[in-house]
């Protein structure tokens, strides 16, 4: 029996023979177990698709809890972290290899060492290979829940596809979608479902006018044990700032994105970026002085 819709977007001649798939699914809050059995469905229904990358919801381990609890604390933060041995982020290492396929999670609170980040992490289906990408522009809240900054910028390279990654208030920074979309094709945003950011629409839709870039916003549906708390649509949004695509409906669905519509070509001479991404590094360890820019507080 069919448990999920699947949505083709975009017009007959835009369609390729890979996809890039979101997962608009439900999250269960403190539900990991729940929430981990959702995505090997995911995976499991999905396995005759071809599939460049698969797109999980923001949080998607245990929902959004930065912006859920007004009384978090750095004790209750290590507790939500995870490691690449926790069982969550083990586990989609394992689907991943098994059945080939690209898996993107935008958005956990990840441990290292004696250090908790909000990260994201790319599972790679070829191989056993993980890439992280620790969110570098931290809100007020975050700052004083102890998370530490990232120092690399959130680029992700599949051959056939080139992605980047900012996720909630680093919209607030426009040079740095301005640099990732210099190296990469188009732009995923992971932002949470129960608070999004102030003004984050208009901002996405300026972000791809003046990038000439697809941003896709990933959805998804957030119950406290079964009744419906929140939903966040998943949003394409075209290089001319317009809305492509808009799913915000009750039932689960795998909306996909032909590859070939989201790639486009490069006009940036290579010396021209390495200068704008030399010139950002020195940004970011002038800030490392003087603090973030003012930004939305929980």
């Amino acid at each position: 029996m069919v448990f999920i819709k699947i949505i083709k977007t975009f017009s007959e001649q835009d369609t390729g023979d890979t996809y890039v798939a979101i997962a608009h699914i439900n999250i269960y809050m403190n539900n990991m177990r729940k929430n981990l059995e959702n995505v090997r469905k995911i995976v499991l229904f999905m396995g005759e698709t071809s599939l460049e990358l698969l797109v999980i919801p923001y949080f998607d381990p245990y929902g959004p809890i930065l912006t859920e609890y007004g009384d978090l604390s750095k004790k209750v933060i290590k507790k939500y972290s995870l490691t690449i041995r926790s069982r969550y982020l083990s586990e989609l290492l394992i689907l991943s290899r098994n059945h080939g396929i690209n898996i993107l999670l935008p958005g956990f609170i990840e441990k290292a060492g004696s250090r908790e980040y909000l990260s994201a992490m790319l599972f790679r289906g070829d191989c056993d290979e993980v890439v992280k990408y620790r969110k570098i522009f931290l809100s007020e809240n975050e700052l004083k829940l102890g998370l530490s900054r990232g120092s690399e910028p959130g680029f992700f390279n599949l051959g056939k596809l080139s992605f980047s990654l900012m996720l909630d208030s680093e919209l607030y920074y426009p040079e740095l979608s301005r640099l990732l979309l210099l190296y990469t094709n188009f732009l995923i945003v992971g932002i949470p479902q129960n608070i999004p950011l102030k003004n984050y629409f208009s901002i996405v839709k300026t972000i791809s006018e003046i990038n000439s870039s697809l941003v896709l916003i990933p959805g998804s549906r957030v119950y406290h044990t079964d009744k419906l708390y929140y939903s966040l649509p998943t949003i394409i949004v075209d290089e001319n700032g317009d809305i492509a695509y808009r799913y915000s409906e009750d039932e689960q669905a795998v909306i996909l994105i032909p590859v070939n519509r989201l790639n486009k070509k490069m006009k940036t001479n290579i010396k021209d970026i390495e200068i704008i991404y030399r010139l950002f590094k020195k940004y970011l360890k002038k800030r490392r002085l003087y603090g973030d820019r003012e930004s939305i507080s929980y």
